[in-house]
């Protein structure tokens, strides 16, 4: 079975954020994504909108190749669980109207819904929540340290993100099938050459 730590530390570096309590949780607590994500799938906790933006980004971001893309496996399954389960309802609250802010953000950018822009304007979208997110975490480094009482939250997308990431590396078929995977190690090998590994290991 894949290692959740191994997981973690390569959704961390991946997105280049810490990861959040409520990713770490849900990763090392189990949840998993059962996958795929069928057409007819809705979401236990997220509204109707929001999981079909989560299906609809989740695709763009892991899309199906020579490997398992994201629906392939479950990821927005694993997304709603994990809000549902792992977060505080003010971090709920956050995450829900950064999702839906998606679709505001392709009509000003676009002047449509997200899930009518071009393939070309969805990924520019994206690419632009990158930097914005970039942008507010700067900006939250110059302020001070927050108040005991005080509820300061990070943008919406890099918790998005490491939702994607993590739920995909510990799917089962991501861990039997994409990283190589020995369910009985056989001998230690401390030096060989690069070429000799193959396939990332999944512990």
């Amino acid at each position: 079975m894949m290692n959740r730590r191994d997981a973690l530390k390569r959704t961390a570096l991946i997105t280049g954020y810490a990861l959040s309590a409520p990713v770490v949780a849900a990763v090392l607590q189990g949840c998993q994504a059962d996958g795929p994500t069928t057409p007819d799938w809705e979401p236990a906790f997220l509204t109707k909108e929001q999981g079909d933006l989560v299906v609809k980004v989740s695709d763009l971001f892991l899309p199906k190749t020579e490997t398992p893309g994201a629906l392939d496996v479950g990821v927005p399954d694993y997304i709603d669980k994990s809000i549902q389960l792992f977060m505080e309802p003010e971090e709920q609250k956050h995450l829900q109207a950064g999702i839906e802010s998606i679709d505001k953000k392709a009509q000003d950018m676009f002047g449509s819904a997200f899930a009518k822009c071009t393939s070309e304007q969805q990924y520019e979208l994206l690419n632009q929540l990158d930097e914005d997110a970039k942008v507010e975490a700067e900006r939250l480094q110059q302020l001070p340290p927050p108040n005991p009482d005080e509820k300061r939250f990070q943008h919406f997308f890099p918790s998005l993100k490491a939702l994607m990431l993590s739920g995909y590396f510990t799917s089962e078929l991501v861990g039997t099938e994409v990283l190589a995977y020995d369910p009985i190690p056989g001998e230690y090998i401390p030096c060989m050459p690069l070429d000799d590994a193959g396939a990332t290991w999944s512990l």
